[in-house]
């Protein structure tokens, strides 16, 4: 339960907005990773796991993983 103050916060309130050097920095992730992607050998595969969704279903704990 959140405590009543938490609700009235002024910095909770604001709304979030991603800052143009964050935006900037992640094209720039992006096409580095796109670029090793696209020589690597096994690129259909490597697209497919980048492109899907990640969701765990009941009783899956993430702290509880092992990869």
């Amino acid at each position: 339960m959140y405590h009543e103050c938490y609700l009235q916060c002024e910095l909770c309130l604001q709304e979030y907005t991603v800052s143009e050097e964050r935006k900037q920095d992640q094209l720039d992730v992006d096409k580095q990773l796109l670029g090793v992607v696209r020589q690597h050998p096994e690129r259909k595969y490597m697209y497919s796991y980048l492109t899907s969704l990640f969701s765990l279903k009941s009783k899956e704990y993430p702290h509880k993983m092992v990869f």
